[in-house]
């Protein structure tokens, strides 16, 4: 039987959530300019560096991704995947990933890489 890493999962996720706010980081920005009261501008400025930082780890480019959806929604989105990567960090930070530059951004996003 195969044995998965949880610790590797998470980290697979962390970097699908870092290249996806990077796919989408001109419609926030869009989406910000729109509404800025509905967006956190640290929040946003530092989970644009985790996705630039998911970009830097796995090489190449992303298209940006389309989005047709209102300031609201966009704003509710990016708000729970900001949530989620907290959740990982939390999970990930005491283990052997804790050094890993994805987490550490991550980290970062809150100020939460301060201990």
């Amino acid at each position: 039987m195969i044995r998965i890493d949880p610790d590797r999962r998470l980290m697979k996720e962390m970097l699908s959530i870092a290249l996806d706010v990077r796919s989408r980081r001109s419609g926030i920005a869009a989406a910000q300019k729109e509404k800025p009261a509905l967006f956190n501008h640290e929040l946003v400025k530092g989970m644009m560096e985790f996705g630039e930082e998911g970009l830097r780890q796995r090489g190449g480019s992303v298209n940006e991704a389309p989005i047709s959806s209102n300031s609201a929604q966009v704003a509710e989105e990016f708000t729970g995947l900001a949530a989620r990567v907290d959740t990982l960090c939390a999970k990930l930070r005491r283990g052997r990933f804790s050094r890993n530059p994805l987490v550490v951004a991550g980290l970062a996003i809150h100020g939460g890489g301060e201990d």
